[in-house]
């Protein structure tokens, strides 16, 4: 099989940059069939002089039409748009169009086929995977537990920390694992998956820069920034109880993080250690694995 085409759509979210910097780094960019075609519904919003146009060449598209042009040619279709994007199924239905061969989500968290009673919150993601099997595409879902920036700082209730009341809330003993990957680390993990001849990559990728305990986690936090928590032990039902009141109340959206909490605690979602695809992701370590530890200061130490 000659280089892939790839085509990233979505670009100013979390994930664009960090998978189209991975795609046109040193250390893949000898994968892939150049440029990088990036898919944006407004390219006012995106500099063109951000990158070489040899590396990577912008489109604007937003429907059927439009989605076909900037689509014919490409191998692999990475789907990376904001979730309510994803209610219009077009990008898919176009991929097929245009002969593209495999399609990967907008996934990049928690394992949500571990859902349970809360999976209608995912319900446009299993969506989108299901039509683009239903049309024969190959779907391949990356599943990254947190992410790493996002829990330390942003939202560090993630961490099950709550730095307003200087306390940290888990259950039992915190010996319960999470993942952790950096936005930097997703970029170059799906690069290097799809490095691999595509018949050779599987339909659930699980990926984890860092898998650590929560009271680990806790211990970081407290260490780098110096303050002192009042840990507090909380059942698994008080957590899925939170996130029961939200879908009860219909603010499962509003209610996302406790709802991923929830899920973390009760059903290991977010614990990938038994099914990691590190390996596949960072054929012949390429890259270093950011973690907990190594990230902290620095970000912590951020205004």
């Amino acid at each position: 099989m000659s280089k892939p085409v790839v085509a990233v759509v979505g670009f100013n979210g979390n994930l664009g940059r960090p998978i189209v910097n991975a795609l046109t780094s040193h250390l893949f960019r000898n994968n892939f069939s150049l440029p990088v075609r990036v898919i944006t519904r407004d390219s006012s919003k995106v500099k063109e002089d951000e990158y070489p146009a040899s590396d990577v060449k912008f489109y604007e598209a937003h429907d059927l039409d439009t989605y076909v042009k900037a689509l014919t040619g490409v191998n692999a279709v990475l789907d990376v748009r904001a979730v309510a994007a994803l209610a219009d199924l077009s990008l898919i239905e176009a991929a097929k169009k245009a002969g593209v061969t495999l399609y990967s989500p907008s996934d990049y968290g928690v394992d949500y086929y571990k859902a349970g009673e809360f999976r209608t919150l995912f319900k446009r993601k299993l969506d989108s995977a299901a039509h683009a099997k239903a049309l024969g595409l190959q779907v391949v879902q990356f599943h990254t537990g947190f992410f790493l920036e996002g829990a330390l700082k942003a939202v560090p209730k993630l961490i099950f920390v709550d730095p307003t009341n200087k306390t940290a809330n888990y259950p039992g003993d915190g010996s319960q694992e999470v993942t952790f990957t950096s936005l930097r680390n997703i970029g170059q993990a799906v690069a290097g998956v799809l490095s691999h001849p595509f018949n050779e990559i599987p339909e659930q990728v699980y990926i984890g820069g860092d898998i650590r305990s929560i009271k680990e986690t806790v211990q970081t936090y407290e260490q780098v920034t110096e303050i002192s928590l009042q840990h507090q032990s909380k059942s698994v039902e008080d957590f899925v109880k939170v996130a029961q009141d939200h879908a009860a109340k219909g603010t499962l959206l509003a209610g996302f993080q406790d709802v991923l909490l929830a899920l973390a605690v009760s059903t290991n979602s977010a614990n990938f250690s038994d099914r990691v695809s590190n390996k596949l992701a960072n054929p012949g370590d390429l890259f270093e694995w950011d973690t907990v530890s190594k990230i902290a200061p620095t970000l912590l130490s951020q205004k």
